[in-house]
């Protein structure tokens, strides 16, 4: 008799266990199924599909905890570029990113909050020049000066390339195919990322502070579009795309709805 107690004791026990196992598996099926959902939504055209995991913690325990300690993201790039009506290029969507989250805080479901969030992510030439040109094209839209400088900024100075140099740690800005030059360094100040004009030339020439200032404030712009409530803590200038990563501590994630999602500027 007692064997046969034991027997279906462990019999209960290993279906108790597989159930449990079961439910973990479906918890962490139905979280991911829905971010898919919610990636789809949004409109985007891509042929890869974003992933998540949980780390090694249960997240049927997080249920009764209100916490889970660690949420790893990857969303493919969704950058689509096209011409705008008023021939500056439109950007849509966002480039490719890495976000891993420590003890994300569940117990208000409408208001999740991140104990720390990193967030890695890599701007690619092609996406740099269509944000420059289209800050360009907002920014000297709002200026009607008469002066030398602004006939310049509105007529002449027009990006037609960037090239970013690991070498030089640098960003290299053509106008007009090659007529003036430019250098763009960026650094970090306080978590924001920063652009110093370096270099600047047209024909041989000095090109007008109000050409690179332009520039300059219209880039900076975007990154802080980008940033969001995010600290930049890491920048690095790679062959033909420049590296950020980003962190927060106590982020609420609704808040960050349409950071390193930058929105094309607005005339």
């Amino acid at each position: 008799m007692t064997t046969k107690i034991w027997k279906v004791f462990i019999s209960l026990a290993l279906v108790a266990v597989l159930l449990v196992i079961a439910a973990e598996f479906g918890l962490r099926w139905m979280i991911s199924d829905q971010m898919k959902k919610d990636f789809a939504a949004q409109g985007t055209t891509t042929s890869a599909e974003p992933s998540i995991s949980f780390g090694p913690t249960p997240i049927l325990l997080s249920q009764i905890t209100g916490m889970i300690p660690q949420v790893d993201v990857e969303t493919p790039s969704t950058v689509q570029i096209s011409e705008g009506s008023d021939g500056a290029p439109r950007v849509d969507g966002a480039p490719a990113t890495k976000i891993s989250i420590d003890n994300l805080n569940i117990k208000d479901n409408a208001n999740p909050t991140a104990g720390h969030l990193e967030v890695n992510t890599e701007l690619p030439e092609d996406f740099l020049l269509a944000q420059a040109q289209a800050s360009m094209a907002a920014q000297t839209a709002k200026q009607q000066g008469g002066d030398f400088a602004s006939q310049l900024i509105r007529g002449l100075v027009k990006i037609t390339k960037v090239d970013a140099l690991a070498a030089e740690q640098a960003v290299k800005v053509e106008f007009t195919d090659g007529a003036a030059t430019l250098t763009l360094r960026p650094t970090l100040e306080n978590g924001a990322l920063k652009f110093k004009a370096e270099d600047a030339s047209l024909l041989g020439m000095n090109l007008p502070s109000q050409v690179t200032d332009t520039l300059t404030t219209a880039m900076e712009k975007q990154a802080t579009e980008l940033s969001g409530l995010l600290k930049v803590d890491q920048l690095q200038v790679e062959d033909t795309k420049i590296s950020l990563r980003l962190v927060g501590d106590n982020v609420p994630l609704n808040e960050l709805q349409g950071t390193g999602e930058p929105q094309r500027p607005r005339n």
